[in-house]
């Protein structure tokens, strides 16, 4: 001891005193409680993973986030407060209840493994003649804390996840025995229906993909409004997704998808992106002339948009017919663009019970901006389903995959 600096003599005796030790104690309860949270998730995404299940985010903690790595789509997120860590799936296709009981068992199986492991550890260093009282200390603490997080996870109770209860695992568990997953057998039955509205006609029908799952979840974010546009956040996921190359049926899904939820919300902001998303749909399948004619003329190429819109004919005549009104009042027609109006509605009136909501948006609003002298009460009763089929999704939405905690 003569022999030590006077740094290191004051670090023993701080070591040494209550403080020190209260110091310790903190130190390896937080270690352990960490180390067990970060196992306890990265196990449940590892099986979900082996499962067939596709992992959207791996949330360690809670408050705001101190940082996020992106692997693939799936985002691992530190927040400030390690309380407690989530895990959240895709929706997934085809459920399956033996696989979410897996999933969902994966964390509490951890935690039992270094329970067991620590319970070891202090074992052998109070039988082994080497073994250091340091060592025994560290696994007792260890062991103390990690009993205390079993006892959370193996009572059946609702946890609290950004102010909202929700099930721990146990509860989940026993939800999962008693009554099965979520089924999302409809949505995905009319999401292929939807895939086969942009068909080429060539080779087998289209199917949905691996990356389906991934997709629907980013359309359909809104359930409250499936025709909303997506956040920014959804639009990059999705632009991402394109540039993996999913089947073209289901590129050309997403791309007109997007281009008429934006044409129908008025998003003036999203015209280069629209301007892409229809030139690749275009280039995919030559018929889906519409759309990009539309985008022409918010561009101010009305010329384009005008022959490209007079030889569509991937939506009702009529339709087309009030778009092409649009594009002549844009021109600077406006005695053309009411004739065109005035005149498609008296003769082909009868197509307004194919329209879908975005179309009677997008009609009523045009009926307004041209100063159409026609009433338009008539567009409001609509079908559920147009060419897309997209809009009736609302009534058998993806069930999002269960998260777990």
């Amino acid at each position: 001891m003569f022999g030590e600096s006077t740094p290191h003599m004051l670090l023993r005796m701080v070591l040494m005193s209550p403080l020190g030790f209260l110091i310790k104690f903190a130190i390896v309860w937080g270690a352990s409680s960490i180390i067990g949270l970060v196992l306890h998730e990265l196990s449940h995404a590892a099986v979900g993973w082996l499962v067939g299940k596709q992992i959207k985010e791996i949330r360690i903690g809670d408050g705001p986030t101190l940082f996020q790595l992106r692997f693939g789509e799936t985002l691992f997120c530190v927040r400030r407060w390690p309380k407690q860590g989530t895990v959240f799936p895709y929706p997934s296709r085809h459920e399956r209840k033996f696989a979410s009981i897996l999933f969902i068992m994966a964390g509490p199986a951890m935690e039992f493994l270094l329970f067991a492991l620590a319970c070891y550890v202090f074992y052998l260093s109070t039988t082994s003649i080497d073994g250091s009282e340091w060592t025994q200390w560290i696994a007792l603490v260890a062991i103390n804390r990690l009993a205390s997080v079993l006892s959370n996870t193996v009572v059946p109770r609702d946890l609290r996840r950004d102010g909202k209860p929700v099930p721990n695992d146990l509860k989940r568990l026993f939800e999962i025995i008693k009554q099965g997953p979520p089924s999302s057998r409809a949505f995905w039955e009319h999401y292929t229906q939807s895939l086969a509205g942009y068909w080429d006609g060539k080779g087998p029908s289209p199917q949905p993909s691996r990356q389906s799952e991934r997709i629907a979840h980013r359309l359909y974010a809104k359930p409250d409004n499936v025709m909303a546009v997506p956040d920014q956040a959804d639009l990059d996921a999705l632009d991402r997704e394109i540039r993996r190359g999913p089947p073209p049926a289901e590129t050309l899904y997403i791309l007109e998808s997007l281009t008429w939820r934006a044409l129908a919300a008025s998003r003036d902001d999203l015209v280069p992106r629209m301007d892409a998303w229809t030139r690749q749909a275009v280039s995919i399948l030559p018929r889906l002339r519409t759309s990009r004619g539309v985008v022409l003329g918010m561009l101010g190429r009305h010329d384009e948009a005008l022959k490209m819109l007079e030889g569509a004919d991937d939506w009702p005549a009529l339709f087309n017919n009030i778009l092409i009104a649009q594009v002549l009042f844009h021109k600077g027609e406006q005695a053309a663009a009411i004739n065109r109006f005035e005149t498609s509605l008296e003769r082909e009136g009868s197509q307004m019970d194919e329209f879908t909501p975005y179309m009677s948006q997008l009609v009523e609003r045009i009926a307004i901006e041209i100063g159409a002298t026609i009433t338009l009460s008539a567009v409001g009763h609509v079908q559920a389903e147009g060419p897309s089929g997209e809009e009736s999704v609302k009534d058998c939405e993806p069930a999002d995959g269960e998260p777990v905690s």
